[in-house]
């Protein structure tokens, strides 16, 4: 077997891909689009991972990102891309192809320097990422398989992006959580960062986590008291056969049960919102429509500048 660095053509990529003749793992299309997207704009970076060809001249491995440079050929046929390619493998060596570990956005996060937090902060990020790039579609179908979910690119980004936010609201959230383990804490941090983008507050937010985890001081009256008992009713939040994500689902109520809380409306009783395909996501009422403005500590956005 011999390995080399290979610039290869969308003519090539058909090529190697019309001299297979050996069944292989059906296709992914949405992986597929995702990598020739990545291909486009110049994103799609060269490793040790690339193309595997056996000695019957069989691509045994790579065939998504072949065909993904094909697809990527359809806009621009000018487009090449720098992979290894391994030939002369043995034929058997399929069956062993991509049976590991998997790494995990937490495994990602680690590499790129996160210490503390990381497999919260990749799940968290995940749905963030979905609220704010397909807020009114099902999350149920963005995952790693099909390649629609955030990559590992953006992932960082938005850690790095976020780094104050998440270290002020994960260790609140967390305490939250052991002393009222009922509901998922990255949909919880992910309903935060959605809130402190519409200018709310850590020291607000951690107000809130307070009433969440004890229910302490609240009013018979007051949506939160209901919403607590909601969340501790786990066949309320059973999405089987629904259609609904469960984390989107959480994240959506979290919105809708703090927006309640900070309009200082009373409801003796919280009734679960839907989400997409049956509901829509909702957003966090803007903190400066709520909160009179310190005129003179006062943001951009209270000014009217944004």
């Amino acid at each position: 077997m011999q390995t080399q660095n290979v610039i290869l053509t969308p003519l090539k990529a058909k090529e190697l891909l019309n001299r297979t003749t050996t069944l292989n793992r059906s296709l992914k299309r949405d992986m597929v689009r995702s990598y020739a997207r990545l291909m486009l704009s110049g994103d799609f970076h060269h490793t040790h991972q690339g193309i595997a060809i056996d000695v019957n001249h069989n691509v045994i491995d790579g065939q998504h990102r072949l065909h993904a440079l094909v697809k990527a050929g359809e806009t621009d046929p000018n487009v090449t891309i720098e992979m290894a390619v391994a030939t002369g493998c043995h034929p058997d060596m399929f069956k062993y192809i991509d049976s590991g570990s998997i790494r995990t956005t937490g495994d990602i996060l680690q590499a790129d320097g996160v210490r503390q937090y990381a497999h919260r902060i990749g799940a968290t990020l995940k749905l963030y990422y979905l609220y704010t790039n397909v807020p009114d579609e099902q999350w149920g179908r963005y995952n790693r398989r099909n390649g629609l979910q955030a990559n590992e690119r953006e992932i960082c980004r938005l850690n790095r992006e976020k780094l104050y936010e998440l270290s002020s609201l994960l260790p609140v959230i967390s305490s939250s959580h052991r002393g009222f383990p009922h509901f998922s804490i990255s949909a919880a941090t992910c309903f935060s960062l959605i809130a402190m983008d519409k200018g709310w507050k850590a020291t607000e937010l951690e107000k809130f986590w307070g009433f969440i985890k004890s229910g302490a001081n609240l009013d018979s009256n007051s949506p939160l008291l209901s919403f607590r008992n909601q969340l501790a009713s786990r066949g309320r939040w059973d999405v089987k056969g629904t259609g609904m994500n469960k984390d989107q689902l959480i994240v959506n109520n979290f919105i809708k049960a703090y927006n309640l809380h900070v309009k200082e409306q009373k409801a003796s009783r919280f009734f679960i919102t839907h989400t997409p395909p049956v509901g829509e996501m909702l957003k966090v009422i803007k903190r400066s429509s709520i909160v009179r403005p310190d005129i003179l500590a006062v943001d951009n956005e209270e000014r009217g500048l944004t």
